[in-house]
């Protein structure tokens, strides 16, 4: 059954800090039903930081070895979480042949019989559906506010509704999770509370196994009308991905799904974020860390993806990717981002100016040939852009007018040897501006900046050493002191 917890207790178990302190290396990976043995078995590699380019290269026989040696030789916790059936498990197996070794494996399965089937000794702990008292102690948690007032009283026919609904849930905890968070939006309304009350009735049937169907299709048919094209968005990730929130924020945008709202003052991604907020406090994504939403899985597949407006480069298993110059004839774009992907080629095509549209372009490259980039100087082209992230390491024929865009709000890997710095001057509505490499300051005139919000965020970055990110008013007090700041 799924929704009984068993992702997220094996999540407290490998945070613990018993088990970080008992293990040499921790690593956990989601399997899914579709189980593709490579794409786990580099996943594992990848969270052990020990996946290289040959290993993408290497056949699955040599990439099973590799990781059986290491388990034999180091002390390793791997969580497989959702694991599916004995054939997945029989795929994944010859990674975890080492005999004589410390390393132990967690997996997390609706199907028992596994455990038994991939270790007759192994240990096998059953979840179990919440009692009455433990499932109203959750909702409580999450549908009401918590205070430490004194005499703080729930409303009697608040907790008679909540009790009535918590029943239909089943002692299923992301049932009761879920129907918490749809409440909580609506509390302390209680003609709402009614009416989720009502529609709970109807929508649960009797079928206990029906019971998180159910909650699901409650949930999505609760959401403004506003959210849900924001939610069917995440759908096209597959299951248990990562995504950076600026990232998501930016493709809604890109894709038209959110946009500014001038008559309450709020530009487009501060309407986004606002949008995501509320998806999470109703529980329909999960918040894993600052600035990161746990949706999917990327894809591994060697393709294009066009998503109407948007387009993203992936990288292929075997062989690298080129920009050619029919990517200036995608003259709808908003999004493109080419970032982690590598090239044969030290130039970007002249014809990515032909992009007028773009609102977020990511050129963080790398370039096998470990030669730097050169991006000709036609982004001031580009005046919608709001998010510019520039390759780490321009060439020194890099020479980049920048000063028309004034809606970027983004600006990555800035400096002085590729860049001009009165340009700054024009960006008013830059919020965050990330210097990378050498940055000269003589001749600027700090007072220009004032028109630039107060919530800017300034970081300088020297080399691989730590990010110094300061507010630009400790930054514009500094400048009179420094003349040159050098990576």
């Amino acid at each position: 059954m799924g929704g009984l917890g068993k992702t997220t207790l094996a999540k407290k178990i490998y945070h613990h800090s018993q088990v970080v302190g008992h293990f040499k290396h921790l690593v956990c990976v989601y399997v899914s039903e579709h189980c593709q043995k490579r794409k786990v078995w580099e996943d594992i590699l990848s969270g052990l930081h020990i996946l290289s380019d040959e290993d993408r290269k290497m056949n699955v026989e040599k990439l099973a070895k590799k990781l059986s040696s290491f388990f034999e030789d180091n002390k390793c916790l791997v969580i497989l979480d959702d694991v599916w059936n004995i054939d997945a498990w029989n795929s994944l197996k010859p990674a975890f042949s080492a005999r004589e070794t410390k390393s132990k494996i967690l997996l997390t399965s609706r199907n028992k019989e596994i455990v038994s089937h991939a270790d007759k000794n192994g240990f096998l702990y059953e979840l179990q559906y919440l009692n009455y008292d433990q499932s109203w102690e959750l909702f409580q948690k999450i549908a009401f506010p918590q205070t430490n007032s004194p005499g703080y009283k729930i409303d009697a026919k608040m907790k008679e509704l909540g009790e009535g609904m918590v029943k239909h849930c089943a002692g299923l905890p992301l049932a009761i999770i879920i129907l918490g968070g749809i409440l909580a939006t609506k509390y302390p309304s209680l003609n709402e509370w009614l009416k989720v009350s009502i529609n709970v009735k109807s929508y649960f049937k009797i079928d206990k196994g029906q019971v998180l169907k159910d909650m699901l299709a409650l949930s999505y048919d609760d959401l403004p009308p506003f959210l849900r094209p924001c939610f069917l968005y995440l759908s096209q990730f597959p299951e248990d991905y990562e995504i950076p929130v600026d990232r998501l924020i930016q493709l809604w945008i890109a894709e038209g799904i959110v946009s500014s709202k001038q008559e309450e003052g709020l530009i487009a991604e501060d309407v986004a974020e606002s949008y995501l907020i509320e998806l999470a406090e109703r529980c329909m994504i999960q918040a894993k860390e600052e600035k990161f939403f746990d949706i999917a899985d990327q894809s591994n597949a060697c393709q294009l993806s066009r998503i109407g407006r948007s387009l993203r480069l992936r990288r292929k298993r075997r062989g690298r990717m080129q920009v050619t110059q029919y990517i200036g004839k995608l003259i709808h774009l908003r999004f493109l981002r080419l970032r982690g992907l590598e090239f044969f080629t030290s130039k970007l095509p002249s014809s990515l100016g032909n992009l007028r549209f773009l609102q977020t372009l990511d050129l963080r490259i790398k370039n096998i040939c470990r030669r730097s980039i050169h991006v000709p100087n036609l982004l001031w082209r580009m005046q919608q852009l709001r998010h510019l992230y520039l390759p780490e390491e321009c060439s020194l024929k890099t020479k980049l007018k920048l000063g028309t865009l004034k809606n970027l709000q983004t600006l990555v890997n800035f400096n002085t040897k590729n860049c001009y710095v009165k340009d700054l001057i024009n960006m008013e509505n830059l919020r965050e501006l990330q210097i990378r490499g050498p940055f000269n300051i003589e001749d600027f005139n700090t007072e220009e900046l004032d028109k630039n919000p107060p919530i800017i965020q300034i970081e300088h970055r020297c080399g691989d050493k730590k990010v110094t990110r300061v507010p630009l008013p400790v930054f514009k007090s500094c400048l009179h002191k420094v003349e040159k700041v050098q990576a």
